[in-house]
């Protein structure tokens, strides 16, 4: 008797304790989506905020995350029903554009001064006016890449059609197509790079070339709004928490992000200080807390049109959910 006493008072323990767990929203375990993560710099503050375990401080169980982009990120959060990505707003208006059901949830990055475009040493190309006849680099349809190459030839007054645009699924094997022939121009990221002293030239940078623009957004599906906010609010808060660590910490933080980007750890502190440093010059973050920058996404609005030309008005209002931010980081804080 007493044996089933104990046994009872063990499974009584066990059930309170799973009603626990579940009255206080323990999120499950799920994947979320990072535009070239592992490969661009934009998603740095992930690896930091899984290293440091941001993600289990605000109760969210991350249990990887997928490098995705484009239009083939926007697929893959809503096929797999996934409740958060980070992504080019250029593949998230083009979606929306098309009928899908997404929401901006936060502004991750407010720059492109990661961005250049590089050629081979031997290459006759030296700058934009030479691309005509030639072929020019992109990862992804919607990708930002497609969007900044047709800004960047917009800007020299260069018809599309005077260039082949090529697409080439990412960063690293737009990089292979240049070095066998297949493209003239490419584009590249930091930290990428940096990594590859001498091995390419500048044909243009981004920042000099470019206004300034938002590079990623965080963004959800309707249905994921609705039923997963909480999980959507702990994303946000680790992602902050990362970008803090990386601001006060960028040593400390190199070391963190050198083994998920295979780097060099004094290359990759190089980089983040760098990075750092332009938000100083020019006064724009480049890693965003998460607030919304409504000038560098009306920037990249006229990418968007380049891209889709029958493209309407953007009406962001109907489109941004600052629901899942922090009041300090919501347009209401000035009011």
């Amino acid at each position: 008797m007493k044996a089933l006493r104990r046994r009872m008072s063990s499974f009584a323990l066990v059930l309170a304790t799973a009603c626990e767990l579940f009255f206080h929203g323990v999120a499950h375990a799920e994947r979320i989506i990072v535009s070239n993560y592992g490969v661009a710099a934009t998603g740095m503050p992930y690896a930091v905020a899984l290293e440091m375990g941001y993600f289990k401080e605000v109760n969210v169980d991350v249990e990887g995350i997928i490098n995705a982009e484009g239009t083939a990120g926007i697929r893959m959060l809503v096929d797999a029903k996934l409740a958060y990505a980070e992504l080019s707003p250029l593949a998230v208006l083009t979606a929306v554009q098309s009928g899908a059901d997404l929401r901006i949830v936060s502004g991750n990055v407010h720059s492109v001064v990661d961005f250049l475009w590089v050629a081979l040493p031997s290459s006759p190309v030296s700058s934009v006016q030479d691309l005509k006849g030639r072929r020019l680099g992109y990862t992804n349809a919607g990708s930002t890449s497609e969007g900044l190459d047709r800004l960047w030839l917009n800007g020299a007054a260069i018809p599309p059609s005077d260039v082949t645009l090529s697409r080439t699924g990412g960063l690293e094997p737009g990089l292979s197509y240049l070095e066998l022939g297949g493209i003239d121009v490419a584009p590249i990221e930091e930290p990428m790079w940096s990594s590859r002293p001498g091995k390419y030239k500048v044909i243009a940078m981004a920042a000099a070339a470019l206004p300034e623009l938002c590079n990623v957004v965080g963004v959800t599906t309707g249905d994921a709004a609705t039923t997963k906010g909480e999980f959507i609010r702990g994303v946000l808060k680790a992602r902050r928490k990362a970008v803090d660590y990386i601001h006060a910490n960028p040593g400390a933080s190199a070391a963190i992000i050198a083994k998920v980007y295979k780097l060099d750890p004094v290359g990759a502190e190089r980089v983040i200080r760098s990075l750092l440093d332009s938000e100083k010059k020019s006064g724009t973050p480049y890693w965003g807390a998460g607030d919304l920058r409504l000038d560098t996404m009306n920037n990249i609005v006229v990418a968007q049109k380049l891209l889709t030309p029958m493209m309407g008005e953007v009406i962001w209002s109907k489109l941004i959910d600052e629901s899942f931010l922090p009041y300090d980081l919501t347009s209401n804080k000035s009011k």
